[in-house]
């Protein structure tokens, strides 16, 4: 994973302007956009299998050369605090390995996917906490070598990440308590990287297009405007990366 984000962060360093074309974004369940779901309903009664939530963008104008995504993903578990079963990267966290980014070859989408099989998907932080003790941020990032990217397209929904929630410590002996929770989980920004500055070398993207937000098990009653926005600029993403 440090690989793909070294690489994304020197194939960034080419150019930083933010761009005036803009886009719309999407997050389901599944699958991409209209063809996921809003909902994941489940009985937490297994270990097996995984929970997939897919972040799509549409770039209004197109771009000449796609290199990468960073989205920044919130998520409010109702509660007064983030429970066990939502703990995860962090050393100590009870599902330490149960959240994964992964490249849409791994589990095909019905969405165009702008590397064309060459991205390289990984959870960059997870953040507990964030914006209040039942609350966590997650930022991923999705990239291509820079001498191999393919033009971003126009009005077409476009692969940004898949995060994937495995079920692992679900139930049994060793189980992290919290899966019946219901949860509120927003896509709050879609930033999409290109090396050259004409037309675009970077959208910030977080209008909704289908919907930017998905529940987990129902979700919590003011969903999605009880999960804080974020005004992340480039640069603040880039001093990650150091």
């Amino acid at each position: 994973m440090r690989i793909a984000l070294v690489g994304l962060a020197l194939c960034l360093a080419l150019g930083v302007r933010s761009a005036d074309a803009q886009g719309r974004i999407n997050l389901s369940w599944d699958d991409c956009g209209a063809s996921g779901a809003a909902n994941r309903l489940f009985a937490c009664n297994t270990n097996a299998d995984s929970s997939m939530l897919i972040a799509t963008f549409v770039a209004d104008t197109g771009g000449p050369c796609f290199v990468g995504t960073n989205c920044v993903i919130d998520l409010q578990v109702a509660g007064g605090s983030l429970p066990d079963w939502w703990q995860f990267k962090n050393p100590g966290s009870c599902r330490l390995q149960s959240m994964r980014a992964w490249a849409p070859y791994f589990s095909p989408v019905t969405c165009y996917d702008p590397a064309e099989g060459c991205g390289v998907a990984g959870v960059y932080m997870y953040t507990p906490g964030e914006g209040g003790p039942n609350r966590a941020r997650i930022i991923t990032s999705y990239s291509v070598p820079c001498l191999g990217c393919s033009e971003t397209p126009a009005g077409i929904e476009s692969y940004a990440i898949k995060v994937v929630l495995r079920h692992d410590k679900t139930t049994g002996a060793g189980s992290c308590d919290g899966c019946q929770a219901a949860a509120c989980i927003v896509l709050n920004t879609v930033h999409v990287y290109a090396p050259n500055p004409m037309p675009w070398d970077h959208l910030e993207l977080s209008a909704p297009h289908e919907r930017n937000y998905v529940t987990w098990q129902g979700g919590t009653g003011d969903c999605p405007g009880s999960t804080p926005t974020i005004n992340r600029t480039w640069g603040a993403l880039k001093s990650a990366y150091r």
